[in-house]
């Protein structure tokens, strides 16, 4: 007898080596806001259409606990700073040093 499905799972699609195949269709660009808790700083990245990598630090990040997440922002970079410090506080840091432990030496 053939297992079921709950409804609405997916279905995990492999390649012929077995990765996991990804979307082909195009994805819009996008900003990603990568924040620090921790440290009370924040980063800017993009725009992107893949956040996977940056995904993957964060969550390594968390994994050795720190106090970050990551999120999909909407607008020019400079705009969505000004917005997030307003908001929230904090200080932006350059792009690609979100993840640093320390500040860069920029």
């Amino acid at each position: 007898m053939a297992a079921s499905r709950r409804p609405g799972a997916l279905s995990k699609r492999r390649t012929s080596c077995g990765h996991a195949r990804r979307r082909q269709y195009p994805i819009a660009a996008f900003l990603l806001c990568i924040v620090d808790y921790d440290n009370n700083r924040f980063t800017i990245e993009g725009p992107m259409t893949d956040a996977e990598a940056w995904v993957a630090e964060v969550i390594a990040a968390r994994r050795a606990g720190r106090n970050m997440v990551c999120q999909v922002v909407a607008g020019p970079p400079d705009e969505v700073a000004e917005a997030w410090v307003q908001a929230n506080g904090g200080t932006r840091w350059p792009s690609g040093s979100s993840v640093l432990p320390k500040r860069p030496l920029c």
